[in-house]
Formats: C-alpha cells, structure tokens, sequence
C-alpha cells in the first residue's frame, strides 16, 4: 500500500464582504485552522498587503482579464508544511492553500475557512499526496 504524503486543501472562492481580507482576519482564520487541527506553527504569519492600483482595476473592469490589482497575501509554516491565502478584494476573490505531511480532516479546514471568510461559492480540491516508490 502507498504511504501517505498528507493531505492538500485547495480553496478558490468569494467572499461576501471583503473587508473580511485583513491582516488580523487572516491571522485569526489561521490560529483556528491550526488550533482545531492541533497544527503547530513555526512562527508568526507573515502578512504582505499590496496596494490597490487603480490603473489596474481600471483595465480589469474594462476588459475582464484578471490582473493583480491588489491585495493580500499570508502565510503562515506549520511544522509540518504551510497554509497560505491570497485574497483580492476588489473581486472579493481568494486562494487558500492548507498543506500539511501529516492527514487532517479537510472538511473541518474547509469549514473554518468558510466561516471566517463568509465564502458564498468555491471551488474546492483535495489531493491526498502520496510517496512515490523509492527505485
């Protein structure tokens, strides 16, 4: 039987409001992914806003191409691997990531992320990551 590499949770989806996109929204979202998934995390996150650029939204209304017209970006390491959110609130858009070696019950991450965020549609993926057979 394969070993298991661990679990990946992969969430892109709307928000109903998207001042729910702060750094302290971020950061309570992350502590209680990883308190619920008893996670240990290695640090702090690392929060990076960017500006919104409105030459950017400008095009992007225009046109309807995604470009990155601004936003937030976490993430956090967890001693078993990472979980990461890139968020674009002029969209109300976001990318979550919740990676870890160990298996975890990503139904129980999906609905944390749900719930702090307020998600009204996602698209979600799991893989289940599995060692390739050492040659």
């Amino acid at each position: 039987m394969a070993e298991s590499a661990g679990t990946h949770l992969i969430v892109d989806g709307y928000v109903r409001d998207p001042s729910v996109f702060t750094a302290g929204g971020i950061e309570t979202m992350f502590a209680s992914v990883i308190t619920a998934l008893e996670m240990k995390a290695l640090g702090a996150p690392h929060i990076y806003e960017v500006p919104v650029d409105p030459e950017v939204l400008r095009r992007v209304k225009e046109t309807g191409t995604f470009e990155d017209s601004g936003g937030i970006t976490a993430i956090v390491v967890i001693s078993t691997s990472h979980l990461a959110v890139h968020c674009w609130p002029a969209e109300r858009f976001f990318s979550a990531d919740v990676f870890s070696c160990k298996d975890f019950p990503h139904e129980q991450a999906l609905a944390i992320i749900t719930k702090c965020l307020g998600v009204v549609s996602s698209e979600v993926t799991v893989l289940k990551r599995i060692k390739p057979v050492l040659p």
